[in-house]
């Protein structure tokens, strides 16, 4: 359902939300202080950002709310071409705590969340649980998650008894989890007693399909607690009958901290089956260090495609390298600013032009200069 008009409502200012079943077109950017929707009037319908800024400023200590985010609770929703700034805290007296940069839960109908930036600083504190994530805090769903094209730059960190944060999504369960083409370069912790999770994507992911493809991180990932302690570069602990995480890669420092069953990978902490393909982490950045995890690379091999790193990557729509972005490391072709070198490998155009030199096949110089 669109407005009353047939057309999506346009938004000025947070007043004009007011029904939950009407789909919304943002205008300008505007500041949100109360979280949108409620478990029992779920927002169901289409959110277009329409390139704008949202600014949060929501400090949530109520002991009667555990929600905190732009939309507190959504259902079959789909958010789009959004940035959210800003800071979502949210402390519960009651037993789970649930805090997003876009979204604190998503429920029965799940969501599909495509071209979206938070830069939030979101935390997440409970008695019993606390989900934190840039984009989702929790996403418990029996229909598709979906989210693509998005990034969080905000620092995340999830504190209590059981506690999950992500970069992307605290915490994601459904029969389908697709995360794909997301980045994460904030500082992710998690801070709890058992089954503490904590990865650059998502903290934790569960479902019969859970695909996580082309994705990237840069921040520091930490998880610390009792027993059952899970860091990854991409997700914390991931359990389902199939599993694919490809083509991703890792920079941050990961580290994981307990006293019993004490996980730490460049890539996942844990995953019960499935597989881990063509993907990459830093060398020397786990603790504590997995022998048997795959995929370590010196920075000077992650920074250039080669035929050992990247093997199988879409260098041609997806990836792109640029030395003025990401300290030389793998991005994404939308992050390219206009104008930028289209994703070809500097390292390799530093190699052709000196080989081109060498050999004297061709070689100018132009000077410009201003005119007198």
């Amino acid at each position: 359902m669109l407005g009353s008009g047939g057309e999506p409502v346009k938004v000025y200012g947070e007043s004009d939300i007011t029904d939950m079943n009407f789909s919304y077109i943002l205008m300008d950017d505007i500041e949100v202080i109360t979280p949108i929707g409620t478990p029992t009037d779920p927002f169901t319908k289409t959110f277009d950002g329409n390139g704008h800024t949202i600014t949060l400023n929501m400090n949530i200590e109520d002991e009667d709310d555990q929600y905190g985010g732009l939309f507190r609770y959504v259902s079959g929703a789909t958010v789009k071409n959004l940035t959210v700034a800003g800071e979502v805290h949210v402390e519960s007296t009651l037993d789970r705590a649930f805090a997003g940069g876009i979204v604190a839960y998503v429920g029965d109908k799940g969501i599909t969340v495509t071209n979206c930036i938070s830069d939030v600083k979101v935390t997440a504190t409970g008695i019993w649980g606390a989900y934190a994530g840039g984009i989702a805090g929790e996403l418990y769903s029996n229909e598709a998650i979906t989210i693509q094209n998005c990034s969080n730059t905000g620092s995340i960190l999830a504190k209590g008894t059981y506690v999950s944060a992500g970069g992307i999504a605290g915490q994601a369960l459904s029969e389908t989890v697709t995360i794909q083409n997301c980045y994460n370069t904030g500082k992710i912790s998690a801070e709890g007693t058992s089954n503490v999770r904590a990865g650059g994507i998502a903290g934790y992911a569960e479902g019969e399909t859970v695909t996580i493809e082309n994705c990237y991180s840069t921040g520091d990932v930490s998880a610390k607690g009792n027993s059952r302690i899970f860091a990854g570069g991409i997700v914390g602990e991931l359990y389902a009958d199939e599993t694919t995480i490809q083509n991703c890669y890792n920079i941050g420092i990961i580290s994981a901290e307990g006293t019993s069953d004490v996980f730490a990978g460049g890539i996942a902490g844990n995953i019960s089956s499935g597989d881990i393909i063509s993907c990459y982490f830093l060398e020397g950045t786990v603790t504590p260090e997995n022998p048997d995890e795959e995929g370590s690379r010196t920075a000077t091999q992650m920074k250039v495609k080669d035929a050992y790193t990247y093997v199988g990557w879409d260098f041609d729509t997806i990836w792109a390298f640029s030395s003025g972005i990401n300290d030389g490391y793998p991005i994404f072709k939308y992050q390219l600013p206009p104008g930028g070198n289209g994703g070809i490998d500097p390292i390799v155009i530093g190699a052709v032009v000196a080989i081109a030199a060498a050999i004297g096949i061709l070689a100018y110089v132009f000077v410009i200069r201003p005119k007198m």
